[in-house]
Parts: structure tokens; C-alpha cells; sequence
């Protein structure tokens, strides 16, 4: 890992990796004081950059045995209390007015003031198509390539348009 053999100086990564960077059976533990977290910088300043959020969907299946059980669940994880817990663990609760309680590590922190500030995918069916594709990877390819960032998200933009409106 780039990190881990000091060729690399930042790198934009989820809440969860500085957990791998100083695992003992495959990171890099003596790297932990290199560690740093923050919410990336808007163009404005004092704001963020705007974050893509996204994470587990939560259903019903249409064939499920027992619906009025699975509802039950449902209603249980998406209640406040039970989304209490994840703030309390320095995870990303599904409620944006929970997001200030959340404490534990510069990286839990970062992602709470990072999510202040997110996106969610569009709900539609044909989302999984655009996760599918390769649309986002390419994009961040040829940016990193060199390509012009503006001319390189509205190709994005068009294909996931596309594949959104089929």
C-alpha cells in the first residue's frame, strides 16, 4: 500500500481505513501516528465539499414469509434510538440531525462533518445499472489522467442520465 510505504503524502479514503492501516496482520501499525482525518475542504471557505453518502438499503422482500415481522425490524433500525447507537460508535447514523453526536476517532468526526453535507443516489429502480457500469471509475480515471474535471463529469452526468431514464 502506497501509505503504508510512506509514497504518499493524503489520500481521500472512507471513515474505515485508518482501522486497516493499523491492523497488525496486514497493515502498517507503526503508520498510526501518520493518521489524520478531515472532511474535504469546499470551495467556499469554512465549507465542505459536497460527499456522496451511500450504504446498506433496507427492504422488504416481496416473497418474505413474514412481512409484518421484517416491518417490525425495519421500523427498529430506522428509529432514532437505534440510530443513537451507530452515532455513539463513530458510525455514520441514517439521520442527519444525529450527525453531531457522533465522537470516537478524527476519521468518525470527519465523516459526520463530511456528511452535514452528502448526497444520497437517486431513488430509482434503474440505479443499480450506474453502480454496474464502469461511469464513475472512468471518470475518476481520466481526471486523474489529466483529463478536464468539468468536461469528465458532465459525460458522467449524461450516462447516468441515460441509464436513470431508460
Amino acid at each position: 500500500m502506497a501509505f503504508c510505504n510512506g509514497e504518499v503524502g493524503m489520500m481521500p479514503a472512507p471513515g474505515w481505513k485508518p482501522g486497516q492501516i493499523i491492523n497488525p496482520d496486514d497493515g502498517c501499525p507503526d503508520m498510526e501516528a501518520n493518521i489524520g482525518a478531515f472532511a474535504q475542504p469546499g470551495l467556499t471557505a469554512g465549507t465542505t465539499s459536497p460527499a456522496f453518502l451511500g450504504g446498506s438499503n433496507l427492504a422488504i422482500s416481496a416473497k418474505s414469509k413474514n412481512p409484518e415481522l421484517a416491518n417490525e425490524l425495519l421500523q427498529i433500525l430506522v428509529s432514532t434510538d437505534y440510530q443513537k447507537q451507530f452515532a455513539a460508535q463513530g458510525t455514520i447514523p441514517a439521520l442527519k440531525s444525529l450527525l453531531p453526536t457522533i465522537t470516537g476517532s478524527d476519521a468518525a468526526t470527519a465523516q459526520a462533518k463530511a456528511a452535514e453535507n452528502s448526497r444520497f443516489t437517486p431513488s430509482s429502480e434503474n440505479w443499480a445499472a450506474v453502480e454496474a457500469s464502469n461511469i464513475l471509475p472512468d471518470m475518476i480515471v481520466a481526471i486523474s489522467g489529466g483529463a478536464d474535471v468539468k468536461a469528465e463529469a458532465a459525460k458522467a452526468d449524461a450516462a447516468i442520465e441515460a441509464l436513470l431514464n431508460v
